[in-house]
């Protein structure tokens, strides 16, 4: 077994609030930001990691999705502010994420390890102690506060460690967008912006 190090950052994903198929319904693809984003509608933020490319493994460790407005300060996603966790999506709270609800992949390692589902909560503990594994976390978000013409970055951070993982995709909202009830394919089965990691 490798020594404790922290994780890779692998990638993120925004996905709308219900899947499709089973299958994590990307807005984008993998590492594209989203800028026609609706003030109310739900989504799901996706992050990826793996094992460190030295071969040093995270084991058990624990981890937190954070977000900032326009740049600013980073904040952990709770049950209150401008993005907080009170959303209603397909994700179960405490579910083991499978590789074929993945948003993202890896482009090095080949072996999933089971991720988490974070809905009303935001800490997710995963266990990766072995080489060429990864994992995936992803979280509800609810975005009825956030400000119109504000763009919302986030990032991945290891609790345990206090080290920061990786930034990824960021959301802007728009005023004029189409709520998502009314974009085509969404709630047909048709999958939009689904590209790698899903099947």
């Amino acid at each position: 077994m490798g020594k404790k190090a922290p994780a890779e950052f692998t990638g993120s994903r925004i996905g709308y609030a219900t899947r499709s198929a089973g299958a994590f319904n990307g807005v984008e693809d993998q590492d594209v930001n989203v800028t026609d984003w609706s003030v109310g509608d739900d989504f799901i933020v996706a992050m990826a990691f793996e094992e460190d490319d030295s071969g040093y493994y995270p084991e058990n460790s624990s981890y937190r999705l954070e977000w900032n407005k326009d740049g600013g300060t980073w904040n952990a996603l709770s049950g209150t502010g401008e993005l907080n966790w009170s959303a209603s999506t397909d994700l179960v709270n405490g579910n083991a994420l499978v590789e074929s609800e993945a948003g993202c992949t890896s482009a090095e390692e080949s072996t999933f390890v089971e991720g988490m589902e974070r809905e009303g909560a935001n800490d997710a503990s995963v266990v990766i102690d072995a080489a060429d594994e990864w994992s995936e976390i992803q979280w509800a978000v609810n975005c009825d506060n956030a400000t119109n013409g504000s763009t919302y970055g986030f990032r991945l951070y290891d609790i345990v460690r206090s080290t920061l993982i990786g930034t990824g995709v960021t959301i802007t909202m728009e005023a004029g967008a189409t709520p998502v009830e009314n974009r085509r394919g969404i709630g047909a089965g048709v999958m939009r912006g689904v590209g790698r990691g899903t099947s």
